[in-house]
């Protein structure tokens, strides 16, 4: 946790998700970690604000929803776990067998009002054995994820508004 905590205090706004990303995959010892970003336009999709791939950033990307272990955080609006055989729940998914999945945790994001606005998701080639300490990290940090992406639209909505005056 102090690993997560320290990797991220300074960070704020668009800087903040890299480095939760980053920092929890070191903590928590997972190759694989998403921040993602839903939109609406014109159907639900994802889009990642940061994906740490074992050693690196990769770019950011948009991702459909169905036939994804996602669309269920997204649906069920709580934590969700995979321990073990991943692709098996979800076949065919080109991205789970590009990063070889085998393992999933996920924790939704939630706007103020309470409805769900993306999801942090963990990602592992080997089984995943989480605890409830685990499981808090998780839920704890997609809430300030979710914080700091508010705060990334509400500074966008600004700039937007300034630039028409």
């Amino acid at each position: 946790m102090q690993t997560i905590l320290s990797g991220t205090a300074s960070a704020t706004g668009e800087n903040f998700f890299p480095a939760l990303a980053k920092n929890l995959a070191k903590a928590l010892d997972v190759p694989y970690v998403f921040v993602w970003e839903k939109i609406n336009d014109p159907i639900p999709r994802l889009r990642s604000l940061a994906f740490w791939s074992t050693d690196r950033f990769v770019n950011n990307f948009e991702a459909d929803l169905e036939n994804t272990p996602c669309n269920t955080v997204l649906e069920s609006q709580q934590l969700c776990y995979y321990p073990q055989d991943l692709q098996q729940y979800f076949p065919n998914n080109p991205l789970l067998e590009q990063l070889d999945a085998e393992s999933y945790i996920s924790a939704p994001l939630f706007d103020v009002d309470q409805n769900v606005i993306g999801n942090l998701s963990i990602v592992d080639v080997k089984p995943l054995q989480t605890d409830k300490r685990t499981q808090a990290i998780v839920s704890i940090f997609a809430d300030r994820a979710a914080t700091e992406l508010q705060r990334k639209w509400a500074e966008e909505e600004k700039r937007r508004a300034y630039e028409q005056l």
